[in-house]
């Protein structure tokens, strides 16, 4: 973090050892790039010479590939062009070991200047041209981030990271045009407005009707910072919480406002997606199918089918009614599956009954979905009709979390289907079906904790009303509605 601080840039250090770079582009691979590769490694190897060997990206000389630049320490690079295996071999020889680098099929060098965004640079014409977005290839070593660093890498991101807020963010992005890659060149800035908080930017006046809970991730770290923290003696800076999530919203909601710092402390220090952690399992040599079973930690490693299912669509739907059955009657719903909550379906619309009372649901995911059934609501509304339901989910990406945008590449329909299947199995195997059944949840713990944790499970650190908090904590993923 310290490298990316606003305003500070590095210098590359000074040149030590003899350095070798070879275009190894698709052109470069393409004219026999590889076999210079080989030639030059072979040979630094054979004389024990003390030479650092890279590979680069494309210099903007195809024609001219495959591409080697030498450089001794003191001196200016000199790039070859056209280069075999025999010359290859040479420019080691002559270059490296006899310090002398030969003239012979040197080519004019947009490396040689090492050019920063805006300057001239010489063309393979003799004219001149200037690199912007594309002046380090060809320059650095693309594997190495020191010397990304050195040419002021990153450094957009480290102003973010400094202390931008996710509006001023957008903002950014707004004034400077940016457009996304495919969709028609969709502007990028609309993209993020609508993933951080559609409904707050685009219907705030269904405000009053948000459910105000956090999202799951976010109540944990808040009771780990704050009830774990003191039932346990510790300090909450020293509890480091990390979540993985199939979402990449949530890397937002974790910083977006104080709300989101229960203890003085931030929350929820890092949220990782599921595709970042595959990323790092993989490097690791982690063997799961060998790894031995064990259980989870307690207190909060146990849970319900009800908390299983929420990572799909219409699963936040069908876990509330299980439990509502439950706290409205006092009994047990004599059904816990609600098919009309399950489904592709882009809108899924339904009404059950409790204590002889008539509920109207219904469950849309994907925002263009989304935004049909708040017209539905709003129509209702202004033209003084009951509204059309009692009860809403909303879920952003297409499928509910099992398409998160933080998931695997690569989510289609039928991988969506399956991944719901699985999660269905899950809940119909798990210790309990509804989230009041919960061995260790607030309305069924039996000891001492039970009415702390409880009140703390339901108060101010997992609910942040509108009205107090300008809705600054609410799930940026989901929405549901109580008329």
């Amino acid at each position: 973090m310290a490298d990316l601080e606003p305003g500070k840039t590095q210098t590359r250090p000074a040149l030590a050892l003899p350095r070798i770079k070879v275009g190894a582009s698709t052109c470069g691979v393409a004219a026999g790039a590889e076999a210079v590769i080989a030639a030059i490694s072979s040979e630094i190897k054979q004389r024990n010479l003390a030479c650092a060997l890279a590979r680069t990206g494309c210099a903007g000389m195809c024609g001219l590939e495959p591409l080697v630049e030498a450089q001794l320490p003191g001196k200016p690079p000199v790039m070859y062009g056209g280069v075999d295996a025999e010359l290859a071999r040479r420019i080691v020889v002559e270059g490296i070991d006899q310090g002398w680098l030969s003239q012979e099929s040197r080519v004019s060098s947009i490396a040689d200047l090492g050019a920063e965004a805006g300057e001239p640079v010489p063309s393979g014409a003799g004219g001149k041209q200037y690199r912007v977005v594309l002046r380090n290839c060809g320059v650095i070593d693309p594997e190495s981030l020191d010397e990304y660093l050195a040419r002021g890498g990153y450094q957009a991101l480290g102003k973010t990271l400094a202390g931008l807020s996710p509006e001023r963010v957008i903002e950014e992005l707004k004034t400077s045009g940016l457009r996304g890659r495919g969709g028609a060149g969709f502007p990028t800035w609309m993209k993020w407005t609508i993933t951080l908080d559609f409904m707050e930017k685009f219907h705030r006046d269904m405000i009053p009707h948000f459910s105000s809970c956090k999202s799951p991730h976010a109540m944990v770290g808040a009771l780990a910072k704050t009830y774990y923290a003191k039932q346990a003696g510790l300090d909450p800076k020293q509890i480091f919480v990390v979540s993985v999530m199939p979402c990449t919203a949530k890397k937002l909601e974790i910083i977006r406002s104080q709300e989101m710092s229960s203890s003085g402390f931030q929350d929820v220090d890092v949220s990782l997606t599921t595709r970042e952690l595959a990323r790092m399992i993989k490097p690791s040599g982690i063997d799961f199918q060998a790894a031995p079973e064990e259980q989870p930690d307690h207190l909060l490693g146990a849970y319900t089918g009800a908390g299983t299912i929420f990572g799909a669509t219409g699963g936040d739907m069908e876990a509330a009614l299980r439990t509502a059955h439950y706290l409205i009657t006092g009994k047990e719903s004599p059904r816990v599956e609600f098919q009309m909550t399950r489904g592709l379906s882009g809108v899924k619309e339904g009404q059950i009954s409790i204590a002889d009372k008539p509920i109207r649901i219904a469950v849309a995911h994907g925002l263009g979905n989304v935004e049909q059934v708040i017209e539905r609501v709003k129509l209702a509304q202004n033209s003084g009709q009951e509204p059309p339901y009692h009860f809403l989910e909303e879920m952003a990406c297409p499928g509910g979390c099992v398409g998160g945008g933080g998931q695997p590449y690569g989510v289609t329909e039928e991988l969506r289907k399956r991944r719901t299947a699985g999660l269905y199995h899950e809940d119909q195997a798990g210790l309990g079906r509804c989230a009041h059944q919960n061995p260790y949840g607030a309305t069924t713990l039996p000891r001492v904790s039970r009415p702390a944790i409880g009140r703390e499970i339901r108060g101010t650190l997992a609910h942040r009303l509108p009205s107090e908090a300008g809705v600054s904590a609410l799930n940026p993923c989901r929405q549901n509605f109580w008329n």
